[in-house]
């Protein structure tokens, strides 16, 4: 008797405006990033199609460089449709608040899930008005906001440390220990300051737990030289209040180096450029 052809492993690398989604997860409430991606694929394919994806953005939270995977295991379905014209094929099936950017095959051992690397980029509007063009895009602090004092209390939270402090309850880990490689604010633009964060993996709420809590530093409610002393706390009370969802945004994950390819590769650089090799 024939064994069955194995399975094609496909990684997509998605885009989606979070404004309108309760979430990247399915859920019985609420429209879902990957409910709208695997009705698309449904149709695309004609067979229920399931995706797993790397990171479970909530509510209100964007991604440039979120990355998904799903089977095919009709080995006549995997050659319907050429890999490099899956994005344009699935444009007219999906909303304009969901992009595919690329897509490519992945090993079978391939799980999303686990990234060895994710970057998120908050976005603080700086300046007295907010801007009704980006007001989905970005959280609205009037000045002043001491931009030195906030990059000296990101330096005390970067490394590996217990981050129980910034981890909002309902995450369902094991430790609350994690790498923060790079935690930085910088001025992007005259009226708008980012906080870029990368690490091996983020708690709940994390970075927007961060993120509040640095423009609280900002403002002069808190010190710096405080940082240490909440870490070490592990008490979520004593963190700042949690940054909206609307700021945040997914720009990549990133695997080892067996999973090969221009936006699954560790190292693979800004997520601006990998998106942009993905789509030629």
């Amino acid at each position: 008797m024939a064994r069955p052809a194995p399975a094609l492993r496909v990684a997509l690398l998605v885009a989606y405006d979070g404004s309108d989604f309760a979430g990247f997860q399915s859920q019985a409430n609420g429209r879902a990033v990957q409910d709208v991606l695997e009705a698309a694929l449904g149709r695309l394919y004609g067979a229920a199609l399931r995706v797993r994806g790397a990171s479970r953005t909530d509510a209100g939270v964007h991604a440039l460089g979120q990355v998904v995977s799903f089977d095919l295991g009709d080995p006549a379905l995997a050659g319907r449709i050429p890999l490099d014209r899956l994005p344009l094929a699935l444009d007219g099936l999906l909303p304009p608040d969901v992009r595919v950017l690329g897509a490519r095959t992945a090993s079978a051992s391939f799980d999303p899930r686990r990234a060895v690397r994710k970057h998120y980029r908050y976005r603080l509007l700086v300046r007295p008005a907010p801007c009704p063009l980006r007001r989905r895009e970005v959280w609205h602090v009037p000045p002043p906001l001491d931009l030195g004092a906030m990059a000296r209390a990101a330096a005390q939270l970067a490394g590996r440390h217990d981050f129980a402090a910034f981890a909002a309850s309902g995450g369902r880990v094991g430790s609350t220990v994690r790498h923060l490689e790079r935690l930085e604010v910088r001025r992007a633009c005259p009226d708008e300051v980012h906080v870029e964060a990368v690490a091996d993996g983020f708690l709940y709420h994390m970075v927007r737990n961060l993120v509040g809590t640095l423009v609280e530093v900002g403002r002069g409610r808190r010190r710096p030289e405080e940082m240490a002393s909440l870490l070490a706390s592990r008490r979520r009370e004593a963190a700042g209040a949690t940054a909206p969802a609307r700021g945040l945004c997914l720009l990549a994950v990133e695997y080892g180096p067996e999973h090969e390819g221009p936006w699954l590769r560790a190292g693979a650089g800004d997520v601006d450029a990998s998106a942009a090799r993905a789509i030629e």
